[in-house]
């Protein structure tokens, strides 16, 4: 969580919808990617551990208070991960592949009937 406000706009402000949607990207994470709603408790649990948010801070700023307490309770910077998944860009389009073309059928011969 602390890479991802490190990272991402790291200069704005902190605000409780940036905080929230990291803690739900976080529990969504550890949850291997369920979206069923029944992470409600984690993402309380994960709250409550969380250092007092402070929105006078810039998004770096709060990161580097979410290091000191995740250190604080055991953790290194090296467990440290995305919460949200990079979207991959567009694919670049295929390259055109050259087909022969289609033989041009030859003209009817005229039977010199009139049409039925």
């Amino acid at each position: 969580m602390a890479g991802h406000l490190s990272t991402v706009r790291p200069d704005d402000l902190l605000t409780p919808v940036a905080l929230g949607a990291s803690v739900a990207g976080e529990v969504h994470n550890v949850r291997g990617g369920g979206s069923l709603g029944e992470g409600a408790d984690l993402c309380e649990a994960v709250r409550v551990a969380l250092p007092v948010a402070d929105f006078t801070l810039s998004r770096a700023g709060y990161a580097v208070l979410l290091v000191e307490a995740a250190v604080a309770r055991g953790w290194s910077e090296e467990d440290n991960e995305r919460v949200i998944p990079v979207v991959p860009g567009p694919r670049p389009a295929p390259a055109p592949v050259e087909r022969p073309a289609a033989p041009v059928p030859a003209p009817r011969p005229s039977t010199g009937e009139a049409g039925r």
